[in-house]
C-alpha cells in the first residue's frame, strides 16, 4: 500500500502549483547540509530573501558545519550575522544539530569520549540552543525539532550518522505533537535524519533514526503534521523527495545547500555528485493547504515538478 501512495504523491507532485490570488499565513525556508561552505550558504540566503523578503521563519536543519571546529563555527555564523545586519533573514532562525555538529575529523566521529563535551558545547554556543529539542510557534503553529543527543564514537554509537533520541525527548515530542495538532494548524517536525522507508533515500540507506517507529506512531496518531528532514543530499530532481503515508502524516527531504546528489536504484545505490547545483525547500501554508516547493539556488530556478499542495484536514 505504501508503495501505491508513494507513487501517487509523486503523479501529484507534477499537477500542482502555488496557490494563486491568496495571501499566505506564513512562509519559511528550509536549509541544510551547508558543510561549512560559507559561499554557498551567503547566496542561498540572499536568493531566498529575493524570492520572498517577507518570510517568517529560517530553519537550518543540521549539518551546519563539516565539523565542529570553531573555524567551521566562525565561517558559516559570520555570514549568517553579516545577513542579519543587512535586513535579510528574518528574526526567527531556528538551529537543528545534525551528525556532522558531532564529528571531530569528517567522517569518522569523535573517536573519544573527551570531545564529547566539546562538541555538544561548540553546537550550543553558536546555536544559541540550550538542548538537543525545542519548539518555537509562529502564529499559533507549531515547529517542533527533534534532535540526536550523543557524540559519534566507538565508546556510545558505532553510528556515525543515525540519530539517538532519549525516552525523555520522546516523551516531550509526544506531548508537543498533541498541545499542536489539536488546534486543526499544520505541525511541522524537524529532524536531521529521516525515517526509514519515507522519502526516496530511507528506502535504500535504513536505520537512521533510533525511534524510528515510536516518532512514526506519534505522527500516525495526529493530523496534519509535516517531518520534514535532511541528511540525505538527494536532488530533487530524482522524484523522490516528497512522502505521504497512508496514515495521513508527510515526509519531505530538503535536499541540501552543497553537495547534492542523485541515488541510483539500481545495483548498489550509490549516490553520484552533481555539479552547480544548490537546493533548498520553500513553504506557504494556508488556512486550508500548505504548498512546498523546491528552489535550486545556483541555477536561480524553481525546481519542474518539485512541489506539493497537501489539503489540511
Amino acid at each position: 500500500m505504501k508503495k501505491i501512495i508513494f507513487l501517487l504523491i509523486i503523479i501529484m507532485v507534477a499537477t500542482v502549483s502555488f496557490a494563486e490570488g491568496e495571501t499566505p499565513i506564513l512562509k519559511f525556508w528550509v536549509m541544510s547540509d551547508i558543510h561549512s561552505a560559507a559561499d554557498a550558504f551567503d547566496k542561498a540566503l540572499k536568493d531566498a530573501w529575493k524570492q520572498t523578503p517577507d518570510y517568517d521563519l529560517l530553519i537550518l536543519n543540521g549539518d551546519l558545519v563539516d565539523i565542529g571546529q570553531i573555524e567551521d563555527y566562525e565561517g558559516v555564523m559570520t555570514v549568517l550575522n553579516n545577513a542579519r545586519e543587512e535586513g535579510i533573514v528574518p528574526e526567527a532562525v531556528e538551529f537543528n544539530i545534525g551528525n556532522h555538529e558531532y564529528y571531530y575529523a569528517y567522517g569518522t566521529g569523535a573517536h573519544g569520549r573527551k570531545y564529547t563535551d566539546i562538541l555538544q558545547g561548540r553546537y550550543f554556543e553558536y546555536s544559541g540552543r540550550d538542548d538537543y529539542w525545542h519548539t518555537v510557534e509562529l502564529k499559533k503553529i507549531g515547529f517542533i525539532s527533534l534532535g540526536s543527543e550523543v557524540t559519534y564514537n566507538k565508546y556510545e554509537n558505532k553510528s556515525t550518522v543515525s540519530a539517538v533520541i532519549s525516552d525523555m525527548q520522546m516523551e516531550w515530542f509526544e506531548d508537543e505533537v498533541k498541545k499542536y495538532s489539536s488546534t486543526g494548524k499544520p505541525t511541522f517536525v524537524f529532524l536531521h535524519q529521516p525515517l526509514d522507508d519515507t522519502v526516496y533515500f530511507s528506502r535504500f540507506y535504513k536505520g537512521n533514526v533510533d525511534k524510528d517507529s515510536e516518532i512514526k506512531k506519534i505522527l500516525s496518531e495526529n493530523s496534519n503534521m509535516f517531518f520534514i528532514s535532511s541528511h540525505s543530499h538527494e536532488a530533487f530532481e530524482n522524484g523522490g523527495n516528497f512522502y505521504q503515508d497512508e496514515s495521513g502524516y508527510v515526509c519531505i527531504d530538503s535536499s541540501s545547500v552543497v553537495r547534492t546528489a542523485e541515488t541510483s536504484d539500481k545495483g548498489h545505490h550509490e549516490q553520484t555528485l552533481l555539479e552547480n547545483t544548490g537546493q533548498m525547500l520553500y513553504v506557504e501554508v494556508y488556512s486550508d493547504k500548505v504548498v512546498l516547493k523546491a528552489r535550486d539556488f545556483v541555477k536561480d530556478c524553481w525546481i519542474d515538478n518539485a512541489f506539493l499542495t497537501v489539503d489540511l484536514k
